[in-house]
C-alpha cells in the first residue's frame, strides 16, 4: 500500500535549512512512500472574518492536500524557543472546521542552531496538541540540533549519523501511518 504524507515547512525562505531538510527525507523515504511539500506561502494569517466569508483558495488547497494524505510531517524551526507564526498559522488554519487534522498522524522535524535541537518547538507543539479535543495521533518528533556543523555549503544534511536517524524515523513514521 502507498503512504502519500504531506509536508508543511514553517520558513517561506526557498533555501531555509527546514526547506532542505524536508527535501532529504523525501530522498530517505522507503519504497512506496511518496512526501509532497505543501505551498503555504499564500496562506494568509487566520482571521475569522476571513473565515467567516469563505476560506481563501489557498487555505482550501492546504485543506484538500490533507484531507488526501495518510499524514502530516511540520518541518519547523525554532524561533525564540517556540514554533514559527508560518507553521502554526497554517496548523491554525486546519483545526477550524472542517478540521483536517482529526486522525491524522502527525510528527514534527525541528531543526535549530543550539544543541537543544529543537526542544522548545517540539515541546510548544506538543503542548498545544495536548489541548486540542480531537484526535491527532501523534508520532515521535525529530530533532536536528547544531545544524550548522550538520549541513554542506549547499545547505543540505550531510551528516551520516543524522541522515541514519532520519531514514530510521521516517520508515518508522510510516509503519505508524500503517498501524492507526
Amino acid at each position: 500500500m502507498a503512504t502519500n504524507i504531506v509536508a508543511i515547512v514553517g520558513s517561506l525562505q526557498t533555501t531555509s535549512i527546514n526547506r532542505n531538510t524536508a527535501n532529504t527525507v523525501i530522498g530517505l523515504a522507503p519504497e512506496g512512500m511518496t512526501i509532497s511539500i505543501l505551498d503555504v506561502s499564500n496562506v494568509p494569517l487566520f482571521n475569522g472574518d476571513v473565515e467567516a466569508q469563505g476560506k481563501p483558495a489557498s487555505v482550501v488547497a492546504v485543506d484538500e492536500a490533507v484531507a488526501a494524505a495518510d499524514g502530516v510531517i511540520l518541518f519547523t524551526p525554532e524561533y525564540n524557543g517556540s514554533w514559527p507564526a508560518v507553521t502554526k498559522n497554517v496548523y491554525d488554519w486546519l483545526t477550524r472546521p472542517p478540521k483536517m487534522l482529526i486522525d491524522k498522524p502527525i510528527a514534527a522535524v525541528a531543526t535549530a542552531p543550539g544543541p537543544r535541537a529543537g526542544l522548545g518547538v517540539l515541546t510548544s507543539i506538543e503542548t498545544v496538541l495536548d489541548h486540542m479535543p480531537d484526535n491527532y495521533p501523534r508520532y515521535d518528533s525529530f530533532g536536528i540540533g547544531k545544524i550548522g556543523e550538520k549541513v554542506g555549503d549547499d545547505g543540505m544534511l550531510n551528516d551520516e549519523e543524522t541522515l541514519t536517524k532520519l531514514t530510521a524515523w521516517i520508515a518508522g513514521f510510516g509503519e505508524f501511518i500503517a498501524a492507526q
